[in-house]
């Protein structure tokens, strides 16, 4: 055994001699007349009258709601016959039925709440059918749900999907929530989210996670977390900052973000949603209540709605919708387009124009050419 196992063992142990040594130990304990607990030992020592059974290198097995169990094993275990409640130390590991392995140190169930928790680090993964990690977690602290079938990581937690550089997804927070059964996930407070194609900065992080089409094997219990979707808003708040998301071609400040992922981890779809402020590389300033950026094909649409500002270069653009191809440099405005050129202005239905020449096309034109009404001359 480890130098922390003898060390938890010599500080929990009764002192004197086992009343009774078996080796082979086995314990089966039922709830509703369902198997909740099977524990094994190769060689274990019970002690009364505490009723503490020691255990060397236990292997033990939980059942939550889900129809398969919870794996656990580590070097050395201590078990309370009368209440069920046990820890494990020294390289504790966990599978859970969604086939995510958890490695710590020390971990300790409570058979009352249903919860095994831990104080030390860890580190959870799941791999994909390649044997690469399909996902990797680590952070401090952990509390295992069994009914709930989730996953709290307490403090300093940092995820990572893919195992090349092209397609890593790094996730930092403080607290993260996994929830496997509704393949969902929480992070929180000081959420950081980094890739090759995007940055985004947020208080609260909503992740739902797709099936990997790599992973054919994986049963109906079993989850892949693999991110389909994350979704990033800040807390409400008197000092409330607005989101920071960075692409590779616009920078977005806005209330609320959705990026959506495709099957190979690259960025499909963003939305920002409240008070959105795009500015593209090329310094075109984008405003509206929702920005979209999709790629269609092999081009980059940006989509526009509600009190829709853009201001490119000399002229300054409104509507209530509009659509730019930042490759193109074309831009349409819809509903109520105006543009706006030092003393010029230009109205109508829809309105056709580019950052990269000075021609304007308008459609059903409200005034072909507006200009301001001269101030009237005093003697």
């Amino acid at each position: 055994m480890r130098r922390n196992a003898l060390l938890f063992a010599a500080l929990t142990i009764p002192p004197g001699r086992p009343a009774i040594e078996i080796g082979g130990f086995r314990l089966v304990e039922s709830r509703e007349q369902k198997k909740h607990l099977e524990m094994e030992s190769p060689f274990a020592r019970i002690y009364k009258p505490q009723d503490i059974v020691a255990l060397d290198t236990p292997h033990a097995k939980l059942w939550g709601k889900a129809k398969k169990p919870y794996d656990i094993s580590g070097d050395f275990g201590i078990l309370s016959s009368q209440s069920e409640d046990f820890t494990i130390v020294a390289k504790s590991k966990v599978l859970g039925p969604e086939g995510l392995k958890i490695l710590t140190s020390n971990l300790v169930y409570a058979a009352k709440k249903q919860k095994m928790t831990s104080d030390d680090p860890v580190e959870a993964f799941q791999l994909n059918s390649s044997g690469a990690p399909n996902i990797k977690i680590t952070g401090m602290g952990l509390i295992i749900d069994l009914d709930e079938g989730s996953y709290e990581i307490m403090s300093d937690v940092r995820s990572q999907q893919g195992s090349t550089k092209e397609s890593s997804i790094v996730i930092e927070s403080r607290h993260a929530l996994l929830k496997p059964q509704s393949r969902s996930a929480v992070f929180d407070t000081k959420v950081i989210v980094s890739s090759p194609q995007f940055t985004l900065k947020g208080d609260l992080l909503d992740i739902l996670f797709a099936s990997d089409p790599s992973a054919e094997k994986l049963d109906a219990e079993q989850t892949s977390f693999t991110i389909r979707e994350l979704s990033l808003k800040n807390l409400p708040g008197k000092n409330m900052k607005p989101i920071v998301a960075v692409f590779s071609s616009m920078k977005v400040n806005s209330k609320g973000l959705i990026v959506e992922l495709d099957g190979a981890g690259n960025l499909k779809k963003s939305r920002a949603v409240g008070n959105a402020h795009g500015i593209t590389n090329d310094g075109v300033i984008l405003k509206s209540n929702e920005l979209i950026s999709e790629n269609i094909g092999d081009m980059n649409r940006i989509s526009l709605r509600g009190e829709v500002t853009i201001i490119t270069n000399d002229r300054t653009a409104t509507c209530e919708a509009a659509e730019f191809f930042p490759d193109s440099g074309n831009i349409t405005l819809r509903r109520i387009a105006t543009v706006k050129r030092e003393s010029q202005t230009i109205e109508g239905d829809i309105i056709h124009f580019s950052t990269k020449h000075s021609e304007i096309i308008v459609e059903k034109a409200r005034g072909s050419l507006l200009k301001p009404k001269a101030a009237p001359q005093t003697n």
